[in-house]
């Protein structure tokens, strides 16, 4: 179910593929370099692996626009995590980690979608996912723009920790990601 959950949001759009993938396996080391429990980890798992999944409900002229988004098609995207939410909702075995589908594009200070809720408000394993989908956006060429090279992502990475993003998560990733370019 979750593979094929997986495969559909991905043949939505070429620039997605093998993302969810990557946002699982960021998402599960830093979740094992953190030491959470077996039980946390399957639930990032599913989480990471089906986070995107309310994009399948976005139009892909939308989606594949190559150019900036006007107002009225940001907002369409910003309605994916709860169309995503809506989505899973009746799926039973997936209720530990709708949550994490819902909130991956809050941010610590608030400022995120689609709540606005902040900080510790934010469990652990949502503010692991923000970072997990961050990297990896920015690590892959976009229609709207090129991948970024692994420095400038660190630097945007630390620049927005405490803000955006979860400062234990940034540190860790960049360490993981390091580790393997050294």
């Amino acid at each position: 179910t979750m593979k094929s959950l997986t495969l559909i949001l991905e043949g939505k759009s070429p620039y997605t593929q093998g993302h969810s993938q990557r946002v699982t396996k960021y998402s599960t080391a830093i979740a094992k370099e953190m030491k959470l429990s077996s039980e946390e980890i399957n639930t990032l798992r599913c989480a990471a692996s089906l986070h995107d999944i309310g994009k399948i409900g976005i139009s892909d002229d939308i989606l594949n626009k190559p150019g900036k988004l006007t107002g009225e098609e940001y907002g369409a995207i910003k309605l994916h995590p709860i169309i995503g939410y809506e989505m899973l909702r009746p799926i039973k075995f997936l209720e530990n980690a709708i949550p994490i589908v819902k909130h991956h594009h809050e941010r610590v200070d608030g400022k995120g979608y689609p709540d606005g809720i902040q900080g510790e408000k934010m469990s652990c394993l949502e503010r692991i996912c923000m970072v997990a989908d961050a990297y990896d956006a920015m690590n892959v060429s976009r229609p709207y723009r090129e991948g970024l090279d692994q420095k400038k992502i660190f630097t945007e990475l630390d620049r927005n920790s405490g803000t955006q993003f979860d400062k234990d998560a940034v540190a860790i990733i960049i360490k993981l990601e390091e580790r393997i370019a050294n």
